[in-house]
């Protein structure tokens, strides 16, 4: 994984800005310089600079918004799209979208033996106890960041 995130944050600047968030902003999908992300209002902009992969989360909005019956946005459609997009992958690194959707699938397969032995811990009497909560995934957003080292700031 560190080898991969290393060939992606060593690109050049003009082939992460292909994938920039900035290009798709309702997506809330893709890469972000240093300095464009702001937690700070005061602030000049955080120093990081990364990519925002998520789930293809339409269909696990929808799930969890028909499960606690709120309406989706004003033109009655019932799946909110805002912030959830379509991932935008870097053309120029072969495999690598392959092996960050492993990756993905390995910590969601985490958190499922990690809610598995918080259901045997509780004493909830199944295994699988929070399993039938969890319909789709329990992942949404998976923010990739480089924070650089004190003698780059």
């Amino acid at each position: 994984m560190y080898y991969e995130l290393k060939r992606f944050f060593d690109t050049p600047m003009e082939e992460k800005m292909k994938i920039a968030m900035s290009n798709k902003p309702q997506a809330h999908r893709g890469y972000f310089p240093f300095l464009e992300e702001n937690a700070d209002e005061k602030g000049e902009g955080d120093i990081k600079e990364g990519i925002d992969l998520g789930t293809q989360f339409c269909i696990i909005v929808k799930n969890f918004f028909d499960r606690f019956h709120i309406k989706g946005k004003e033109d009655n459609s019932d799946t909110p799209q805002e912030l959830h997009g379509q991932n935008q992958w870097p053309s120029d690194l072969p495999g690598w979208k392959e092996v960050m959707e492993d990756y993905f699938k390995e910590v969601e397969r985490l958190g499922m033996t990690l809610l598995t032995a918080f259901a045997i811990d509780l004493g909830l009497g199944s295994e699988d106890y929070f399993h039938q909560m969890v319909k789709t995934t329990i992942s949404s957003l998976n923010p990739l960041i480089l924070y650089p080292s004190s003698t780059q700031v």
